[in-house]
């Protein structure tokens, strides 16, 4: 078995794919958005003589220096893949070098004679959601006045202060606020509550930059936020409950 990473094929049988760990990735509202694939590599680099092992493991970093190649474990002929590649343009993430090259000598007083143990960790995330799917929704009302009465305390030059009654009546006011994060896009922020009582001059609706990932010159986004913000005011009390996530 050969593995490559990149244009980077590791002599045969020198690597072996120790582990292969995949772990969901959930969204806010407990639904699977896609998954994250760690890879733990281990390896016995080889050469004839110190200088040429010197060599060879500075190659090896060489090519582990930089994310976002495909990674696998190919048969012998170096060409036909099997069941374990990871395809870093399929990933969202690409393919990241989160762990290595390191280095341990497990005892073995040996090492950097002909030889040289390592270890190697490789991670990438790949998103399965549909392109409208959330991550994450939030919402909020906020009531203020309950449409009684006004007063306000008239300072006298030397008796206490008199409560006195300005307004009989007064007006009650509602803010709506919210959140929402997308897996692909921009959510659609849900309408006013209350479309007749709505300062529309106030409406604030702000659509946010998505969270980039992937590797350097490959970018892709996720996490996608839209707010919005409405105000309203009306006669009499305005009722009712914030928006639900019902994805």
């Amino acid at each position: 078995m050969i593995f490559r990473y990149g244009n980077y094929p590791h002599p045969a049988n020198e690597v072996l794919l120790a582990s292969i760990l995949k772990a969901a990735i959930w969204n806010e509202g407990g639904f699977s958005i896609g998954y994250k694939e760690t890879w733990g590599l281990r390896g016995f680099l080889q050469a004839p003589d110190v200088p040429s092992l010197t060599v060879a493991i500075a190659t090896l970093k060489n090519a582990y220096s930089v994310n976002g190649y495909s990674a696998g474990l190919y048969l012998d002929d170096g060409a036909t893949p099997t069941a374990h590649v990871l395809n870093s343009a399929a990933s969202i993430s690409g393919v990241k070098v989160v762990g290595g090259v390191n280095f341990d000598d497990d005892g073995h007083q040996a090492e950097y004679s002909t030889f040289r143990r390592y270890a190697i960790t490789l991670e990438a995330e790949f998103l399965t959601a549909a392109p409208n799917d959330l991550l994450a929704f939030h919402e909020s009302l906020s009531f203020e006045g309950t449409g009684g009465p006004r007063f306000a305390m008239v300072e006298l030059l030397v008796e206490p202060p008199q409560k006195q009654t300005i307004n009989r009546r007064t007006p009650c006011r509602v803010i709506q606020d919210g959140a929402a994060v997308g897996v692909k896009t921009w959510p659609t922020a849900p309408g006013p509550m209350w479309p007749d009582a709505e300062h529309v001059d106030r409406r604030r609706i702000v659509p946010k930059s998505p969270r980039r990932v992937g590797p350097k010159g490959r970018p892709s986004y996720r996490d996608f936020e839209t707010t919005w913000h409405y105000e309203f005011e009306a006669a009499g009390v305005l009722s009712g409950n914030p928006n639900l996530w019902i994805q």
